[in-house]
């Protein structure tokens, strides 16, 4: 898991009408090499990085993972 979070380069939050960051709630991420990966749903980074961020991803992850094998078997 820690691949995960050390190929993570940027993250992509909401944004306004005028295309500025409106609010902590990310959209997708951003590798290292430039891919971006749409997440399945939004990610809230309020508060602690660990105890939210980190958590949601790995659910995030998590959920994807579960679609791509029951889509595969």
């Amino acid at each position: 898991m820690t691949k995960l979070f050390d190929c993570m380069a940027a993250l992509e939050f909401e944004k306004d009408d005028k295309g500025e960051v409106c609010s902590k709630n990310a959209l997708s991420m951003y590798s290292k090499d430039g891919e971006q990966v749409p997440l399945a749903y939004v990610c809230d980074c309020d508060g602690q990085v660990c105890a939210s961020f980190y958590t949601q991803c790995l659910e995030i992850l998590f959920h994807e993972m579960r679609i791509i094998i029951l889509i595969h078997v």
